[in-house]
């Protein structure tokens, strides 16, 4: 049984797959080994499936039409995985961006898995830092404009095609690897695109070395939008004197799990800091500041009295998410401890 949508290397929209996988079953209390489903469990898979339901018509894909609804040959089997109880030999979508249902099944596996990375990371007396990059956008701005310029500026920048300064800035920094995730909300000015890069160093860095790697990053990744035709980002807000385009936490001493769970907070907003939420679960966080996640979004559009707006917007993120990569990894191997 495979999970549909996730690779080795990434993490993609998987387009085309019908893949037998885990669909949340009913009866999870009944089977022996699942864990019991507690209230918040079951409203909170109850509100993907109706969601799921309510985007079949509005998003236009074939593939989340079928999602759940169709049975692959060999007929269906009820199975318990990770403790939840489900049926495998069901057809799903595979789509991390716009199945509410798919999107929490494969999120939640690679929240695992980067908080277990973390935490090795870490116990192994490495450095863990996470840099977020943004860009500067308008509300006339087309979604599908900025990804285009987002991807290549990463290309240039810290990508395959990255220039000399940050090639010794790895090798100065002793980064031996990266985790990258896509995440896009929408606000008052449009569309906001943005990756957290989760970075694996040899060893801890200090505060100072926080900072220097923060204004190396942003000279990188300023020079990098300019190339490509974007606006000049700003490094530091002259409001509040915090950084903008360019921003590097690191996590405190036994803090490295948390960080790699960040880049999935939990909905309430009150989850602890962790780079596994923030990196992932983007079918449950809430945006901040009036800005909209893809689901929030989803979800008014597919209310009664939905906006005609909403819709536009959630119509424009389908047709220009699906194919990105949620989550691209380029980890270090074990034997480069040594290095």
């Amino acid at each position: 049984m495979q999970v549909s949508g996730l690779h080795q290397n990434g993490e993609t929209d998987n387009p085309g797959s019908r893949t037998a996988k885990r669909d949340a079953a009913p009866f999870s209390g009944g089977v022996p080994g699942a864990k019991p489903e507690t209230g918040t469990d079951t409203a909170a898979r109850d509100a993907a499936f109706i969601l799921r339901e309510a985007l079949r018509p509005l998003s236009g894909l074939q593939r989340l039409a079928d999602c759940g609804l169709s049975v692959l040959a060999g007929g269906v089997t009820p199975v318990i995985r990770n403790g939840r109880a489900g049926f495998a030999g069901v057809v799903t979508c595979g789509s991390v961006h716009v199945c509410p249902c798919c999107s929490t099944s494969i999120r939640r596996v690679r929240q695992d898995e980067l908080e277990q990375v973390g935490e090795f990371w870490e116990c192994q007396s490495c450095g863990l830092v996470m840099m977020t990059l943004t860009m500067r956008h308008y509300l006339r701005d087309r979604l599908e404009d900025l990804l285009g310029k987002q991807r290549e500026a990463w290309k240039r920048g810290f990508g395959q095609n990255a220039g000399r300064a940050w090639r010794d800035a790895k090798a100065a920094y002793e980064i031996r690897g990266f985790v990258r995730a896509w995440e896009v909300t929408h606000g008052s000015n449009g569309w906001h695109v943005h990756y957290h890069v989760l970075l694996f160093l040899a060893r801890p860095l200090a505060a100072g070395q926080v900072q220097e790697l923060q204004h190396l990053a942003f000279e990188v990744w300023s020079a990098a939008l300019v190339k490509v035709g974007a606006r000049m980002p700003v490094e530091i807000s002259e409001k509040d004197g915090k950084p903008v385009a360019v921003r590097i936490d690191a996590p405190d001493r036994g803090e490295s799990g948390k960080l790699a769970r960040y880049l999935m907070k939990g909905q309430d907003g009150k989850a602890k800091w962790g780079v596994a939420h923030e990196l992932t679960r983007q079918d449950i966080k809430q945006g901040q500041g009036g800005h909209r996640t893809p689901f929030e979004i989803a979800r008014a559009a597919t209310a009664p009295d939905a906006d005609p707006i909403d819709v536009q917007l959630w119509q424009e993120f389908v047709a220009a998410a699906v194919g990105i990569r949620a989550l691209y990894r380029l980890e270090p191997r074990p034997r480069e401890l040594a290095d």
